[in-house]
């Protein structure tokens, strides 16, 4: 397994901690910006098990995870999005970043994968699965 691959995914796992702050934040409904504190909740889990899994096989520490430039530049977009078009479009920002996350996910599954890591990004990628069907929800 590449350790920049499992970086990668570290990364994209944060970014969607932060993704799902920041469009709580942004929500005008705040039942949807509970929802999206929940998702950040969820996902936080599903990276804490990645990194404690994973502490021989990573470059980062949990001090110094942080997430992609890709990611900040998606917030800052989400935040414009929610300025002018509102919570369904945060919602679909959301899924936008859920898709990037959900590929990189399955990019890493196609490694040779140690068990308890290969099991720790499957939880993960079935979390992002989740929560696009509450986002999908969240939508309707």
């Amino acid at each position: 397994m590449k350790t920049q691959q499992l970086d990668d995914v570290v990364r994209v796992l944060n970014d969607g901690v932060r993704g799902y702050h920041t469009a709580a934040d942004e929500m005008s409904n705040s039942i949807l910006a509970t929802q999206m504190r929940n998702l950040a909740h969820s996902r936080e889990q599903a990276l804490n098990e990645l990194m404690r899994v994973a502490v021989d096989e990573t470059r980062m520490t949990p001090d110094e995870q942080t997430g992609s430039l890709t990611g900040a530049l998606h917030r800052g977009w989400l935040k414009i999005k929610a300025t002018v078009a509102g919570d369904e479009a945060v919602i679909e920002a959301a899924k936008t970043g859920e898709d990037e996350a959900r590929s990189r996910l399955e990019a890493l599954l196609a490694e040779d994968l140690e068990g308890e890591i290969e099991a720790a990004v499957r939880r993960a990628l079935l979390d992002i699965e989740s929560a696009v069907k509450q986002l999908d929800g969240m939508s309707s």
